[in-house]
């Protein structure tokens, strides 16, 4: 659950608004395409100090996608 709130926290930093988002909630549903996605994975890099596969990318749809991903990462 840390991993989750610290993604939707970051999310709602990126976007510059609260968002009622669920681990279930698309980033389509948010209003990110594929771009933006990448964009918002890139910043979670920097903020972790780690490298996502090109690959675990392509796989994100949804935010519990994303978190399953970051926390292959830094578990």
């Amino acid at each position: 659950m840390e991993t989750f709130n610290t993604i939707k926290g970051y999310l709602e930093q990126s976007i510059n608004k609260k968002c009622e988002v669920m681990e279930e909630t698309t980033f389509e549903e948010l209003g990110l395409d594929s771009f933006g996605v990448v964009d918002f994975a890139l910043g979670l890099e920097e903020k972790f100090g780690i490298t996502f596969f090109d690959e675990e990318l392509h796989d994100i749809n949804t935010i519990k996608d994303m978190v399953d991903v970051l926390n292959r990462h830094i578990i």
